[in-house]
Order: C-alpha cells, then structure tokens, then sequence
C-alpha cells in the first residue's frame, strides 16, 4: 500500500474514533450504566428512568386519594370500604355468622366490584386510560349519589377503584398498594432489614412516607366528608386528575426525547458517511499484487484448457 493510502486509512481511522467519542460523551450515566448491566437490569433501569406511572409524587396524590375515599365511603355510604378490602371482608364475615344477610351482602358488593376492575385492569394493561375510567367513576358517583341506590354508588367507586390501583402499583421499582398501609408496612420493614441491596433503605422510606400519605388521606376525608357530603369526592377526583396530567406531561417529554435522539443518530450516520466518502474518494487505485496476477494467470490457464476440449 502506498503512502497515500496509508494516509487516507490513518485519516479515516481518525474520523470514526472522533465520532466514537463524541456518541460515548453524549450519553448520560443512565445510559452508561445500562450499557453496563445485564439485559434485564438494562431494562429495569429504562423502566424507572423513565416510566412516569411510578414516580413517588404520583403514588403520594393517588394514596392520599385511597385513604379520602375509604373515610368517604364508610362515613356516607352505610359503613363499608370503597378500598380496603381487608375490613369489608372482615364485616362481611361477622354479618354472615350473624345472620344479617342483608348487611353481609352491603359489604359483599365492594368486594365484588374491586374484584372486577382489577380482572379489567390487569388484562387491559393501559395505566392511563384506567386512570381516566376512574376519574370518570368517580365524578358520576358524585354526581349521582343519593339519587341511585346507595349499592351501585359502592360498586362503582370500588370498580374505579381498583382500576387506577391495579394500574399503578410500583414506586421506583418497588412495589406498593395505594389503597392499603397493611403490605406498604411489611414492605418497609422488609426493606430496612435487607443488606443486599443498596437503595433498600430509600425504599422503606418511601413506602412509611405513602402510609402517612393514606393516614392524613383518611383524617381530611372524614372531616370534608361532615362538611362537604357528596360533594367532597371532588378532592381525590382532583387529585387523580393531576396525577393524570403528570403522566401526561411526562410522556410527552419522553417522546420529545426519543425524537432528539434519533435525529441526532441519523446525523451521525450522515456525518459519518460524508466522512467516509471525503477520505477515500481521492484514494488513488490499488497496485495489483501477486495474488491478483496468480488470478490472472488460472483464468488464463483455464480458458486454454477450454479450448482444447473443444478442438
């Protein structure tokens, strides 16, 4: 190879290792460390970088949200949970060895009616648009309560319920219940005695933060409750409207995002090629060699053999 082409591989050479590095400064520590990890570790990472479903400020409005409703419900809705289920079940089983058929199927209604919107939200798989069935329960409760029976009233905000709560169900990436404290305790607990993990420590103070977030949910549920009455279900329909607009927003960043990325992976790509075809276009032809002459020569030996079978 002559000194020219030397120098336009040396030239090349040189371009890409520019453009190499350029790429490797742009990304960011999330993106270096999900180069780094495992397949599933890579995507984990993905997923609380930029999934906006479990973010804590979300999980705090709809918690505070759970707890208002609980309080609501018991406090003008004959003493049932629209949420926790532990309670209802509880009543439900006092009611029946008691012999009040009638009670016991006042709190079997919720029972049901959560059953049903979480088989709907875990086969539908779309947070936001259960999200938005649930505003929609629960405005229609509001304005609808104490004009329909007082049974429908509870299936329907325990449906609505159980959709945003089966949809939104991980903080980070641990997992958490926006209508309970029961298993957010246990998972706090569980994450302060581990050792094995490094961010245990955050999680269990994330998840006592939604248990308080449920308790001071419930107490300003029952006092808006005495004040307001049906009315004050427009709090947690407030709240899960911002949650809503905060995933929204969120979204629209993140596809803002992957726009920009992949217009600047196509500018690379030009940029690259341009390069590319600047340095060997002025590459002068190669030299033929002994291998090319060794062609050469078989080919020729080859066509002779030919003739001769045909003489």
């Amino acid at each position: 190879m002559t000194d020219t082409a030397c120098s336009h591989t040396r030239d090349a050479f040189c371009c890409l290792t520019r453009l190499l590095r350029a790429r490797r400064a742009d990304t960011g520590p999330i993106s270096m460390a999900m180069q780094a990890a495992s397949p599933d570790a890579a995507a984990e990472l993905r997923a609380v970088a930029y999934a906006p479903e479990r973010s804590l400020l979300v999980a705090a409005l709809l918690t505070f949200s759970g707890g208002f409703l609980d309080a609501f419900t018991w406090l003008s809705l004959g003493g049932v949970f629209a949420s926790s289920q532990t309670g209802n079940v509880v009543f439900l089983g006092i009611d029946a060895m008691s012999g009040r058929w009638q009670q016991a199927a006042h709190h079997l209604l919720p029972i049901v009616g959560f059953l049903l919107g979480a088989w709907v939200a875990i086969r539908v798989r779309a947070p936001l648009r259960c999200l938005v069935a649930h505003i929609v329960c629960l405005a229609a409760a509001m304005l609808l309560l104490h004009r329909i029976p007082d049974p429908i009233a509870i299936l329907g905000i325990s449906f609505g319920i159980a959709l945003e709560s089966a949809s939104f169900s991980r903080v980070g990436r641990w997992s958490y219940l926006s209508v309970t404290v029961t298993g957010n305790m246990l998972r706090a607990i569980d994450q302060f005695v581990s050792t094995s993990d490094r961010d245990a420590l955050r999680g269990g103070v994330a998840m006592l933060v939604l248990c308080l977030i449920f308790l001071c949910g419930a107490a300003f549920g029952g006092y808006a409750t005495t004040r307001l009455g049906a009315a004050s279900i427009a709090v947690p329909i407030a709240l899960s409207a911002c949650a809503l607009l905060l995933c929204l927003r969120s979204h629209a960043i993140r596809q803002r995002g992957v726009r920009s990325r992949k217009q600047a992976c196509r500018a690379q790509r030009i940029i690259s090629s341009t390069c590319l075809d600047d340095t060997f276009r002025d590459q002068p032809p190669r030299e033929p060699g002994m291998n090319d002459l060794r062609k050469e020569t078989v080919s020729l030996g080859e066509v002779s053999v030919s003739a001769d079978k045909l003489a």
